[in-house]
């Protein structure tokens, strides 16, 4: 087999195995927070291709680059949080094997 079989059949395992995830609804109220700053920037890009045009992709990138930059970092401290979150969650839970 192959290296990119081996990568492709792995991907496929994980995926399948992230279906059988139950998610709290607080750990899922942080990934759609995740989501949603996304979706900002997505919106906002479209309001700039709207008003400069679609070949106008350098100038877009460079407006939004300052704001990418931000989301990013609001993505990175949704995620910290709701790290924080299920660390603190299994902290009280009574389980004494891993």
């Amino acid at each position: 087999m192959t290296t990119e079989e081996l990568t492709q059949e792995r991907k496929q395992t994980k995926s399948s195995e992230m279906k059988n995830v139950i998610l709290s609804e607080d750990t899922k109220g942080f990934l759609v927070a995740h989501r949603m700053t996304q979706e900002v920037g997505d919106y906002v890009d479209g309001l700039l291709e709207k008003l400069y045009g679609e070949n106008s992709d350098e100038c877009i990138d460079a407006q939004m680059s300052d704001l990418w930059t931000a989301i990013g970092e609001a993505q990175d401290q949704i995620i910290r949080l709701m790290g924080e979150t299920i660390k603190e969650n299994l902290g009280t839970l009574e389980i004494t094997e891993v």
